[in-house]
């Protein structure tokens, strides 16, 4: 009884319209789309917000420009676009043909500070509260710093990203954002630059998924002390989370949990209930 549905394209973003306006849509589930049939099915797609990665405040100033179809996104000025959105809007006139830049067969070669520990989720709702962003980013900080101390090591470097509900102010579906940290795996201090890089990076805009990643990795050697922090509260907190860790692996997640998830902003209890994102 479980139907799979199959766009297929010359490249990923003809197989992902394919899939979203016709694959979708009824039976075979099957629909291929070309370069030749752009005329066909991409312009005929019939309203700019059920393109892919166009929201609707984007749609909003395309209107502005009098562009009301992806017919019509496809013979605008791309100089116009390009000035209006930047990058973004050389990206659209493209998409308006069917023309991805995106390279599948470049080979990726891993390198050991490339190499990270991240969680990330879709959220059930629109988070438009800080606070509300705020607690649910501090859950996925918890969890990264968690593996970071299971592994025995520490990062660098933390980054969130934010997905948009939509598009925010600036046009865009999400950002991300990143910075330097000392070497760590402690729970607060990777919350700490989470929580900076929110406030100083999102605008308001509606958010739908977020994450946090932590990368420049390297095995724990020794307890590393701040000259703006007491040396025993360093060493209290570190007990503290290892202990915290202890009693999650032995009795579950539930076992412990902050105060602030508990409150509506809230998603890792529960989270904790589910076995692959989805209920047990």
């Amino acid at each position: 009884g479980i139907i799979t549905t199959i766009g297929i394209g010359q490249n990923p973003l003809l197989a992902k319209l394919a899939l979203d306006n016709a694959a979708k849509k009824k039976a075979p589930w099957l629909a291929e789309w070309d370069y030749d049939d752009v005329p066909t099915t991409i312009w005929q797609i019939k309203s700019l917000p059920d393109m892919w990665g166009i929201g609707s405040h984007t749609a909003a100033k395309l209107n502005g420009l009098g562009i009301y179809s992806i017919e019509e996104l496809a013979h605008a000025d791309v100089n116009k676009l390009k000035k209006k959105f930047g990058v973004m809007g050389e990206q659209l006139y493209y998409h308006a043909w069917g023309i991805d830049y995106s390279d599948l067969e470049k080979k990726y070669l891993p390198r050991s500070d490339n190499k990270g520990y991240g969680n990330s989720q879709v959220l059930m709702r629109d988070y438009t509260e800080l606070i509300d962003l705020k607690t649910v980013l501090g859950e996925i900080a918890d969890q990264v710093a968690t593996r970071l101390r299971k592994n025995h090591v520490v990062a660098e470097v933390v980054s969130i990203f934010i997905g948009m509900a939509d598009t925010d102010k600036q046009g865009r579906s999400h950002f991300s954002a990143q910075m330097h940290v000392e070497p760590t795996d402690s729970t607060k201090s990777i919350n700490n630059a989470v929580q900076y890089l929110l406030e100083t990076k999102w605008d308001g805009s509606a958010v739908r998924n977020v994450g946090v990643r932590c990368n420049r990795i390297s095995e724990k050697r020794a307890t590393r002390f701040s000259l703006f922090e007491d040396p025993d509260t360093t060493l209290d907190r570190e007990k503290l989370e290892h202990t915290i860790d202890i009693i999650r692996k032995k009795y579950g997640y539930k076992a412990l949990v902050r105060a602030s998830s508990k409150t509506k902003g809230g998603t890792a209890i529960e989270r904790a209930n589910l076995v692959g994102g989805h209920q047990a």
